[in-house]
């Protein structure tokens, strides 16, 4: 019953944080919309900011488990910047609501909160560039652009993929991975890479 209720909190914040915004919405309103008690609200959550942490925390938890998890047993670097990237989207399907939310509001967060959310984003952006480093040592990814620009190209499009991605539209989260993959792929492997048959199931096929 208790999980219940916590997850009738949740759901209730986010559709009000979305239509609101986080500052219009008051923890009242919260309790009103999942149908408790303010005390309620207060026994699962110390404060509406805490529940914006725990928003943000639980899908960054989330995207960096399940891409570290996709990329054991992978050696290549490619390989596991694939899985990371593909892992990565999928959570604009997993955590649809919430990811609209964490980007949106996510700099509300009160500074303590704010801290520890950043160290999270630091070790998932840092696990992404040692993962190019390792593709540039083995001369599978480009080193004519910088380490930098190439990490911040992939957060750049596939960050901003909340701002348009829809479930039941007429292209699914695996098909935009797809096509992700393809375009960031065509841009950072080196020639002699994408050459590589062991790489063409990341090349989507010209027409």
């Amino acid at each position: 019953m208790s999980e219940n209720t916590k997850k009738k909190i949740t759901n209730a914040a986010l559709a009000l944080f979305k239509e609101r915004g986080f500052h219009e919405v008051t923890v009242r309103m919260i309790a009103k919309e999942a149908g408790i008690s303010n005390g309620g609200f207060y026994h699962h959550f110390h404060s509406k900011d805490e529940l914006l942490y725990k928003l943000n925390d639980s899908i960054l938890t989330y995207v960096m488990e399940t891409g570290r998890a996709a990329t054991v047993g992978k050696e290549s670097p490619v390989d596991k910047l694939a899985a990371m990237i593909r892992t990565f989207i999928m959570a604009f399907d997993v955590y649809n609501l919430e990811v609209s939310v964490m980007y949106r509001e996510g700099h509300y967060l009160a500074p303590e909160y704010f801290e520890k959310i950043k160290q999270k984003r630091d070790e998932y952006e840092s696990y992404i560039f040692s993962i190019l480093e390792a593709g540039i040592q083995t001369s599978e990814i480009r080193k004519s652009t910088p380490l930098l620009l190439n990490g911040m190209a992939i957060f750049g499009m596939i960050n901003w993929t909340y701002q348009w991605y829809e479930r039941n539209r007429s292209i699914s989260i695996d098909q935009i991975a797809d096509v992700y993959i393809d375009f960031l792929f065509n841009a950072l492997l080196t020639k002699k890479t994408k050459q590589n048959p062991k790489y063409e199931q990341y090349f989507l096929e010209d027409e």
